[in-house]
């Protein structure tokens, strides 16, 4: 599971995404790294060495990665969508078996 800033998708600002880093990448365009590497590269490449492994990718829309003015914090838009993410999160580790666990109760994460 990866988890980043997305941009370029197409939707509002703090949407949150999910899918494989091959849809994201390919159908809405996206840039999923804000590090010059394309995740679904990544994934192409393990291919080539003969790896299989599936990848989901979560994110949230961001205003502008490359802003004139760097700022220390989040948009509101992004600030506001990071429950539904942490949810999103939780739900995706839940479906593969490995549930989000709250480090004060030792229960899984119910949001």
């Amino acid at each position: 599971i990866t988890i980043d800033a997305i941009e370029y998708s197409g939707e509002p600002v703090g949407t949150v995404l999910r899918g494989s880093p091959q849809d994201l990448a390919r159908s809405l365009g996206a840039n999923i790294s804000m590090h010059d590497l394309r995740l679904v590269d990544l994934f192409d490449a393990a291919v080539l060495l003969d790896y299989e492994c599936e990848g989901i990718c979560l994110g949230i829309q961001v205003k502008d990665t490359q802003p004139q003015i760097l700022t220390e914090d989040l948009t509101p838009e992004v600030r506001a969508a990071i429950p539904l993410l942490i949810e999103t999160l939780a739900a995706e580790l839940a479906r593969l078996g490995s549930p989000l666990i709250e480090k004060s109760t030792g229960k899984p994460y119910c949001g």
